[in-house]
């Protein structure tokens, strides 16, 4: 039984299209799985870099009370690399008491626990992104920046 593969060229969004013919013709396949000891699809598919916009995220609230205030929306944006994409959202300096709302999505808020009347409080965040072949990007920093307004 003899093998012929042919690439059946370019598909659009980095896709091929790939026929496997056996001598007896064409046959479906039921599964296939793609070695690739020496990361060629890495290469294939280019470096990886990410972007978090805007990079300042704000928001406020008012009560006697410590209150937890979200921030606006911050948006991480992979450019190259192979999807899909994991995100994880972290701080990386400011105040206590901060979260990312949504950590393992592309879009977050930030959530800020506890904030005293007349207070402000702000934070750091990036975002690393992950592709399909393991590779990482940081985005830019995100600035989270709260206010409980409360003035008693």
């Amino acid at each position: 039984m003899g093998l012929t593969v042919r690439d059946g060229g370019n598909t659009g969004h980095g896709l091929r299209a790939v026929a496997i013919r056996d001598s007896g013709g064409p046959h479906s396949l039921q599964g296939m799985s793609i070695r690739d000891p020496d990361n060629v699809l890495r290469s294939v598919f280019g470096a990886l870099a990410a972007t978090a916009y805007p990079p300042e995220a704000g928001g406020g609230g008012s009560s006697l009370a410590p209150i937890n205030i979200v921030s606006s929306t911050s948006t991480a944006t992979p450019v190259g690399g192979n999807p899909p994409y994991a995100y994880a959202w972290s701080q990386v300096s400011g105040d206590a008491g901060w979260s990312p709302t949504n950590g393992t999505s592309a879009t977050t808020t930030f959530t800020a626990s506890g904030v005293s009347a007349g207070t402000t409080t702000s934070a750091v965040f990036k975002c690393t992104v992950t592709d399909a072949t393991g590779r990482t990007a940081d985005t830019n920093t995100v600035t989270a920046e709260v206010t409980n307004y409360y003035h008693p």
